[in-house]
This record gives structure tokens, sequence and C-alpha cells, in this order.
């Protein structure tokens, strides 16, 4: 158990007490079903949004008039809830973070440290954000993801699975992480593009387009896949090399240095694309090549 959730859990009971004051019956999410809840006093003595009595807020936290806080929810340790944000289920917020916005954070969900989720951002089942993170717009983190360090998370990113994203990545637009996917560094995942398997996005690497990364690819150093590019396996892109078109880099292929694959071109096997080499057209290097300069198939 991390030492986040242990200090968290240290602070429930007396927080607990503190949060009981009198109650009125307030329907939550407007099913029809009234619950027992209060005004939540905040730090500076005015009353703030309503909380559920089975609901844990600490004396701490600030609660905005029309913030909600209901189910299960934990909120302790200097949170914010502002604007129309809403905490529940068995969620918790912590350590200074902040939610605003219209933002949900609801089943299990733990968002602590430093972290800002606002807009219109879902975190929800067992996902969590922490440190410096950032979740807003309409981005949704959820299943088990992990969301950590400085990363950005924003437009209609999913972020789903197991997937991690840490350091000073960005996940924008309508990009999809999933699975056991690891993006970090300063890397950014864009437009449509998606990554999953067990795939690792990192250094100034750029996924973009509507381009997909699968299996255990890993693509790093200045590295540009865009488009329709499909990487898989255990394919290696880096340096500055540029995948685009509907190109295909896939088993144990190396694209490296200032090389490029475009078209619709293939790498694979254990194909090595290196120096200034250029794949275009239909032109496919697979096992045993080593390509370095131009090279072009045509499309049948």
């Amino acid at each position: 158990m991390s030492l986040a959730m242990l200090s968290i859990l240290a602070l429930l009971s007396q927080a607990h007490a503190a949060s009981q004051t009198t109650s009125s019956l307030v329907d939550f999410n407007a099913t029809g079903k009234s619950v027992a809840a209060h005004r939540h006093t905040n730090p500076d003595g005015g009353y703030g949004g309503w909380v559920a009595d089975t609901a844990v807020v600490d004396a701490t936290v600030y609660v905005s008039s029309t913030a909600r806080i209901f189910e299960h929810a934990t909120v302790l340790n200097n949170a914010k809830i502002a604007d129309q944000a809403w905490v529940y289920g068995t969620a918790i917020v912590s350590s200074n973070a902040y939610i605003g916005g219209a933002a949900m954070i609801l089943g299990q969900a733990l968002v602590t440290g430093a972290s800002h989720v606002s807009g219109q951002a879902r975190v929800m089942d067992q996902a969590q954000v922490e440190d410096s993170s950032l979740v807003k717009d309409n981005a949704i983190v959820a299943q088990s993801a992990h969301i950590k360090g400085r990363a950005r998370i924003f437009g209609a990113s999913r972020i789903l699975g197991s997937a991690r994203i840490f350091g000073d990545a960005q996940v924008l637009d309508d990009a999809e992480i999933q699975g056991f996917a690891q993006i970090s560094g300063a890397a950014i995942v864009a437009n449509q593009a998606k990554v999953g398997g067990s795939a690792v996005i990192t250094d100034n690497a750029r996924i973009s387009g509507a381009a997909h990364v699968e299996g255990a690819a890993s693509i790093s150093g200045d590295s540009r896949v865009s488009f329709n590019a499909r990487i898989d396996g255990q394919a290696r892109i880096t340096g500055q090399s540029r995948i685009y078109g509907a190109a295909k880099v896939f088993g144990n292929a190396v694209c490296k240095d200032q090389a490029w694959i475009i078209d619709s071109a293939e790498a694979g096997g254990d194909a090595v694309i290196a120096g200034h080499a250029l794949l275009e057209g239909c032109y496919r290097a697979l096992t045993g090549a080593y390509a370095q300069g131009r090279h072009n198939a045509t499309c049948r």
C-alpha cells in the first residue's frame, strides 16, 4: 500500500466525525431517491455544497455551493471541489487535488497530489491521477489507468486498461491509450491515434493522425508516426525516423537514424532501415534486409 493511501486512511476516522452536521434529504443524481445529506462548512466558515452523510469530507476541504459529494466518497487534506464537480462512488480525492468544471470522479478512482481534473472530464473505475498531472476537457481516465508526474490528458482522449501516462507526456484530441501501453518523457499522442498492447512511446516521439501502435513496439527519440501508419510486434522506431502514409513496421524490424518509410512500404522480420534510407511505394524490406538508400516498388 502506498504512503499516499496510508495517510488517507489515517485521516478517515477523524474526518468522519467532523463531517456530520444537521441533515436534510437530497436527491443527488436525479434518480428520485433522496438520501440524508448536509451542507459542508468550508475552511473560511462559509457554507459549501451538499455532502451525503455516507460520504467523508474533512474540515480542510473546500466544496463550492454547486458541487456535490455523495455515496461513499472521501475527500481530504486541502482538496478543492469547485464549480459543478461531483465526487461519488467510493472515490478518494486528497492532498491538494483540484476538481472543477463539471468533472466527475467516481467508482473507486483516486485523485491526489496537486493534480487538476476539470472541464467535463471523468476519472472512474480504479483509475489513479496523481502528482501534478492534468485531466481536462472531455477526457476519460478509466479502468486501471494511471496518470502521474506532469502528464497532460485533454480533448476527448481516453486512457483505458492498465495504461500509464507519466513524465511530461501529453495525450490529446481523440487519441486512445489502452492495454499496458506507456507514454512518457515529452511524448505526444494526438488526433485519432491509438496505442495499445505493451507499446512504449517515450522521449520526444509523436504519434498522430490515425496511426496505430500495438504489440511490444517502442517509439523513441524524435520519431514521428502519422497518417495511417501501423507499428506492431517488437518493432523499434528511434532517432529521427518518419513512418507516414499507410506504411507498416512489424516483427523485430528497426527503423533508426533519419530513415523514412512512407506510402504503403513495409519493414518486417529483422529488417534494419537506417541512415537516410527511404522506403516508398509498395517496397517491402523483410528478414535479412538492411536498407540505407532509396527503395521503391510499384504498387500492383
